[in-house]
């Protein structure tokens, strides 16, 4: 199965876009924090989301399965990490959709520590519906990302305090 890549900053015909952040504090504290919750998928699962393998970190090639309820089902859908951002000042990764997961595009999941110290966590997605009920359910799909990007915010929220 190989994942859904897209050219860095061009959306396709019928693919929407995401982008969500929130400011999580100053320092090295608040990014080692915001490290240990991306590295150990605290952010999904504090967002409901089940992580398959959840004893490794993100890596560049791994298949991970995520589990999650919505609107009264139970789904299960697969991504492949397809980058990972470690350094000084970032942490992160980004992951595609593979073949049967009900959206077909990227997300990717970044905190970043500016020049003035301040810690930020960021979300973008490039995404459409693919399953044929997702797309049917469009303004439906649309919605429960929001929701789902909200869930990870607040989780990686609860994660460094």
């Amino acid at each position: 199965m190989e994942p859904t890549f897209l050219t860095p900053g061009v959306r396709p015909p019928g693919f929407h876009d995401t982008e969500v952040g929130v400011d999580l504090g100053v320092g090295d504290e608040v990014l080692d924090r915001a490290r240990i919750a991306i590295e150990g998928w605290r952010v999904h699962s504090g967002a409901g989301v089940g992580v398959y393998p959840s004893n490794e970190g993100p890596r560049v090639g791994a298949t991970v399965g995520l589990v999650t309820y919505q609107v009264g089902l139970w789904l299960a859908m697969a991504c492949r990490v397809t980058a990972v951002f470690d350094d000084d000042n970032t942490t992160g990764f980004t992951y595609a959709t593979l073949p049967g997961h009900p959206e077909c595009g990227e997300e990717t999941f970044v905190v970043r520590r500016a020049a003035d110290d301040t810690v930020r966590f960021d979300i973008t997605a490039t995404w459409r519906s693919d399953a044929v009920i997702a797309r049917l359910a469009a303004p439906l799909a649309r919605v429960l990302q929001r929701q789902a990007t909200q869930r990870y915010l607040a989780a990686m929220t609860q994660a460094i305090s």
